[in-house]
């Protein structure tokens, strides 16, 4: 072996290394804060929740409508940012069942909707698999 091969090995080692433990912290964060989110929603929005079935969206069959809770709403300038908690199918036993995403939405037809934090909401999910469930939309407040 020629002189640097042991410490760019070395180096290449310890860079992947700190890669895993940042990917880990921050998945860890993720879901911590999930289940705090989850431990502040009510007893009947939670078995709505856990109990979401999706079926196929009727104009596109790329989408999936399912239930999702908005948990937090930021008006921004021109736009309100509406952040959900939903349901997903695990990918795997160990695999944390809740997700979390956003949706920008207009301030009029946030106002038209009359959506507000606590409500859940049917929602449109992505089925491609680079963005798999992401919520694309929310379509109406669930009775």
């Amino acid at each position: 072996m020629e002189d640097g091969y042991m410490l760019g090995l070395l180096f290449a080692v310890l860079f992947c290394g700190l890669i895993v433990v940042i990917v880990i912290n921050e998945n860890k964060k993720i879901i911590k804060k999930i289940e705090n989110i989850k431990s502040m929603v009510a007893k009947e929005k939670m078995e709505l929740l856990e109990n979401t079935k999706f079926y196929k969206y009727e104009s596109n069959n790329n989408f999936l409508v399912g239930t999702s809770y908005i948990y937090d709403i930021v008006e921004e300038e021109t736009r309100v940012e509406i952040m959900l908690l939903y349901k997903k199918i695990p990918n795997n036993k160990s695999g944390i069942n809740y997700d979390l995403d956003c949706v920008y939405m207009s301030k009029d037809d946030f106002s038209e909707k009359n959506l507000k934090v606590g409500m859940c909401v049917k929602t449109i999910h992505n089925t491609a698999p680079q963005v798999w469930f992401k919520v694309k939309e929310i379509l109406n407040v669930e009775k």
